[in-house]
């Protein structure tokens, strides 16, 4: 659904707000994972956090190529830091949930999302000044 509605609209295109508001979703949905013990708002929580995912590479693939003469470079780029980061992500989910719980895994989770949107929005403002 996200692929056909972001692939035939351009509304989304350029605006920052709507990844925030997503990474914001799907923090609450982790710290909603954290305290449930509802399969019904297990599975939209990861509904949530599928739509997110979603959402944030089709935008990271759609930025990448948007310049031809840097698309493949950009594009190798994006997706390198797409899969590293899945991959490392789930190893340190794994390790952190055997030390402690799943359950605490997800309840840091919205600290980490709310570090990424930061770091997101200083290399937004260093992009945006260096075009001006």
């Amino acid at each position: 659904v996200v692929y056909v509605v972001m692939g035939r609209t351009e509304r989304w295109r350029h605006r920052f707000g709507l990844i925030v508001v997503t990474q914001l979703l799907a923090a609450l949905a982790c710290l909603v994972m954290a305290h449930t013990h509802s399969y019904v708002l297990l599975y939209a929580c990861y509904t949530i956090l599928g739509a997110n995912t979603y959402i944030a590479f089709f935008t990271g693939i759609f930025y990448a190529v948007a310049d031809p003469a840097k698309k493949h470079r950009r594009a190798a780029i994006n997706e390198s830091l797409v899969g590293g980061g899945a991959f490392a992500g789930s190893l340190a989910a794994g390790w952190a949930a055997g030390l402690s719980s799943i359950p605490a895994v997800f309840s840091w989770m919205p600290a980490i999302i709310l570090a990424a949107i930061g770091v997101q929005l200083v290399l937004l403002k260093r992009a945006l000044s260096a075009l001006a």
